[in-house]
């Protein structure tokens, strides 16, 4: 990938921390992983991608507010790319996201399902718009691109700085 494809995916993954950190979690690792040049890219998988290790705690992930929690967290990381784009959300790029948040509502009937998607679609965008979470998902990803994994310690004293839990 390419400097800008880098970039994008910083903000992605910054997105999905910053959204899970505000909602209660320990973000344990954060980070680009590097593909080596020699893995074979004959399934077109990214040859770079990020990774956001989450820990919710002892939390049943059946209750209705730690799905509400997870379908959050999922969703944010393509709203942070699309806001830092500034293009329209990109659902084959983010496949994995989407395909998480649906399965965090499974058992809704489909319409319920649409509105309840649009409508954290809506929240985040409105949240990550916010002048002090946008300056956290900044400060973040600017972070990521250094290129060293970021330890939970490190990405909640960033995302302390600009929110308060």
């Amino acid at each position: 990938m390419n400097d800008d494809d880098e970039t994008v995916t910083a903000y992605h993954e910054a997105g999905h921390a910053v959204i899970a950190w505000a909602l209660g979690a320990k973000i344990t690792a954060l980070g680009l992983s590097q593909a080596s040049e020699f893995d074979d890219d004959e399934q077109g998988l990214p040859r770079s991608f990020g990774q956001c290790h989450i820990s919710w705690g002892c939390v049943s992930s059946e209750s209705p507010d730690q799905k509400m929690r997870e379908l959050m967290t999922s969703l944010a990381g393509p709203v942070a790319e699309q806001i830092y784009t500034g293009d329209k959300l990109d659902l084959a790029a983010c496949a994995m996201d989407f395909a998480t948040a649906g399965n965090r509502l499974q058992g809704l009937p489909q319409d319920r399902v649409t509105r309840v998607r649009n409508a954290a679609l809506t929240q985040l965008r409105r949240a990550l718009n916010q002048e002090t979470y946008w300056a956290a998902v900044s400060a973040l990803a600017d972070e990521i691109l250094v290129g060293d994994e970021l330890e939970s310690e490190h990405v909640e004293s960033i995302i302390a700085f600009w929110l308060d839990r």
